[in-house]
């Protein structure tokens, strides 16, 4: 468990420097990959309770802060792929890589509808094609990163609880 928490912390401090001060620091409009949004999908996948969505609230926070424009939408829609990911989750077996990666790319273009649809409700700020695309690519690239670092998440999962498992029985 504090390996997993370790790795996921480490994954989350990474895909914020990524995301926020690498790339989007050099290149303010360029595409990233939404790492931050990956984890939300390893949330909605192992975590399906209401500590679960507070997490990826917090996460959208984090990016809010990260992206300094607005605070909120980042949030929601993380909420709203958390949400969408539990659902999907219940009806579908996520856990190989191609099909995690494509429910995170549906789930980032999930946050990515509710970001824009939020920015145009609230600010006044119309959608512009250009937006578009560099979301639509963000979510190709998020989920072509999604399998393996869902994978690296789910190994550290299952290798604690086998090894809680196996010591649980070693003093039986």
């Amino acid at each position: 468990m504090i390996r997993t928490a370790v790795i996921f912390l480490a994954l989350l401090l990474f895909g914020l420097f990524i995301q926020a001060t690498f790339i989007h620091g050099l290149f303010p409009s360029a595409p990233a990959p939404d790492f931050l949004l990956i984890l939300v999908v390893m949330l909605g996948l192992n975590y399906k309770s209401p500590g679960g969505a507070l997490g990826a609230f917090i996460l959208g926070i984090l990016a809010d802060f990260a992206s300094a424009r607005f605070v909120g939408p980042n949030a929601a829609g993380a909420v709203l792929a958390f949400y969408f990911v539990v659902v999907i989750s219940g009806h579908t077996f996520v856990d190989r890589g191609a099909i995690g990666g494509l429910v995170a790319f549906v789930a980032c273009c999930v946050k990515s509808i509710s970001f824009l649809l939020m920015r145009w409700i609230y600010v006044g700020v119309s959608p512009a094609m250009t937006d578009v695309t560099a979301l639509l690519i963000e979510a190709v690239l998020t989920g072509v990163l999604a399998p393996f670092v869902l994978h690296l998440l789910s190994q550290r999962t299952r290798s604690s609880t086998l090894g809680r498992r196996l010591e649980g029985e070693m003093y039986r």
